[in-house]
């Protein structure tokens, strides 16, 4: 797993359904003032893409991250599946629509991100497999010149099918059989950790204006869900490639199943590309770890 966590400068694409649960955004802040970290730009995928990628540049510039691209990626999932669309997205947030968006689609720029840095480039895909999946299909090259896919997906234990894999399972087939060394964190190890009121308090205490964006957001979400709590998904996965010491790993081959109602879920493979996946996760220390990081990128000094 040591080729998981990164070294000073590590160029990085983040790939994410920003706007639905509100995880996105947390894993969005913890890249984006990571030392460890070159974050070149985020790709959105998945549903109304533009206004994903508003609501992921006005983070940005609300974490003093204006020098980083957003890139509009793919709307469709490859699998036909209809898109599920919850309706709340960007509520809350005014003037999105005067955000600047890159004019280089969300495909294009993880493909030119890895002619420049091959065999360097990290992508963090925590979002339905689309993008990283068209990109392979474009440009089957693309798979030598990764250095590793980090992945919030999949569910390791118990055989269910989870939202990012379901969403797009031709793509997530697609990922899977690609050979390209990946790191998944699943839903097994993902629900074990809470988010709830005395992190969100931790975390935003600076009060700064990506702190007040962080909080609205989260309590939206949580509105929505009728409850006061989530768990932390996407911030996990970003974790297990910033500290991959706090999570137990196995090494297999899985696929993913593409038909009927467990389409989605994922079945072990022996005969597949073999991937990182992890089983288990320090609860305690995770938790303290994502309140110290994310409080600390939303401090007023970080996102002046």
């Amino acid at each position: 797993m040591s080729d998981a966590s990164l070294a000073g400068g590590t160029p990085v694409i983040l790939d994410t359904d920003i706007g639905s649960d509100v995880d996105d955004l947390l894993a969005l802040v913890l890249l984006a003032n990571e030392r460890s970290v070159d974050l070149l730009g985020v790709a959105t995928v998945y549903g109304d893409v533009m206004l994903r990628a508003q609501l992921a540049r006005r983070a940005l510039r609300l974490l003093g991250r204006d020098d980083v691209p957003v890139h509009v990626g793919e709307e469709r999932p490859l699998s036909g599946r209809d898109v599920w669309w919850g309706g709340h997205e960007g509520d809350g947030v005014d003037g999105l629509a005067g955000e600047e968006i890159s004019a280089v689609g969300g495909v294009d720029a993880l493909l030119a991100a890895a002619r420049r840095h091959p065999g360097e480039l990290v992508v963090v895909a925590i979002g339905p497999l689309t993008n990283v999946a068209t990109a392979l299909r474009r440009e089957p090259s693309w798979a030598s010149q990764v250095r590793r896919l980090v992945i919030m997906g999949g569910e390791f234990a118990r055989g269910e099918p989870e939202h990012n894999l379901r969403s797009d399972d031709a793509a997530a087939a697609t990922v899977l059989g690609a050979g390209i060394p990946s790191t998944y964190v699943g839903l097994d190890v993902t629900t074990t950790v809470p988010f709830d009121d005395a992190d969100l308090d931790a975390v935003t205490a600076s009060g700064s204006a990506g702190a007040m964006l962080v909080d609205a957001q989260v309590r939206r979400w949580w509105q929505r869900l009728g409850s006061s709590s989530c768990h932390p998904h996407d911030p996990l996965a970003v974790l297990a490639m910033l500290e991959p010491s706090l999570f137990s790993w196995r090494a297999g081959g899985w696929k993913v199943i593409e038909d009927g109602p467990e389409a989605g879920a994922l079945i072990s493979d022996p005969s597949t590309a073999s991937i990182d996946y992890a089983t288990t996760v320090d609860v305690t220390a995770a938790r303290d770890s994502l309140r110290s990081r994310i409080s600390t990128a939303l401090l007023p000094s970080a996102t002046s």
